[in-house]
């Protein structure tokens, strides 16, 4: 009679790790399914999408608005179309960075866009500090390709691990958020008006061509400030869409 037990292999089998492995993948894959209601992030969701418009086929834009939160909500493409008759894409967003707008101008070149002209605005913060800092707004904006190149102008490998991670793990790009989300279920806040995308955002960054107009500020301003504010504006624009 042998003394060989045949369950002895499954026996020494790691079980409580497998088991940890398991629900790790289960949670990553319930947070990836709800990256986009439960555990929404508006800035990223603006970012993947002006990604994906410099990168969409058809007539490329005579104008490329480019930049930061300025440009943003401060230039509408449709005015400026209708004061120059140039077709305008508006591409800059919420805290961007001369890097940004170098790989997101490259994407309309490399789609065949040749702009007659470009509107520009850097913020100067954001040039005094390196891009390589922070994960937003890498995470859901660039390419590997393009995380690949940032990281090799910088000479820093662990920029590309850590962005690299936070676009494979959905729970390190989304740590705020399920942060947030658990904090508000455990306090028993309501956060339902958080889990979309709103239908005028949508609609605003459709019509607007990327862009994101608000609405005039009446009571926070007077009609002469807001004025002074449009002036400079167009005064800071006009000379780089003629």
């Amino acid at each position: 009679m042998s003394g060989h037990d045949p369950r002895s292999p499954l026996r020494s089998l790691p079980w409580g790790f497998l088991g940890m492995v398991a629900l790790v993948l289960v949670f990553e894959s319930f947070a990836a399914k709800h990256e986009k209601d439960l555990f929404l992030k508006i800035d990223a969701w603006t970012w993947n999408q002006t990604g994906r418009r410099a990168e969409r086929p058809g007539p490329s834009p005579r104008v490329v608005c480019l930049g930061d939160s300025l440009v943003q909500v401060g230039v509408a493409s449709p005015v400026v179309e209708k004061l120059t008759g140039l077709s305008t894409c508006n591409l800059a967003i919420s805290g961007g960075q001369a890097a940004s707008t170098y790989y997101l101008l490259r994407r309309v070149l490399d789609t065949g866009g040749r702009p007659d002209a470009l509107v520009l605005d850097f913020f100067p913060r954001h040039l005094q500090s390196s891009p390589l800092a922070g994960l937003d707004p890498w995470t859901s904006l660039a390419r590997f390709d393009e995380l690949i190149d940032l990281a090799w102008a910088g000479w820093d490998a662990e920029f590309l691990g850590r962005v690299a991670i936070a676009k494979i793990v959905p729970t390190v790009r989304s740590r705020p958020e399920v942060r947030s989300h658990v904090l508000a279920a455990l306090n028993g806040e309501d956060r339902g008006d958080h889990h979309h995308v709103p239908p005028s955002l949508r609609r605003n960054l459709e019509i607007n061509r990327g862009g994101s107009s608000v609405p005039r500020p009446r009571a926070r301003c007077s009609r002469r400030t807001w004025r002074l504010g449009q002036r400079l504006t167009f005064q800071a624009t006009g000379p780089a869409i003629r």
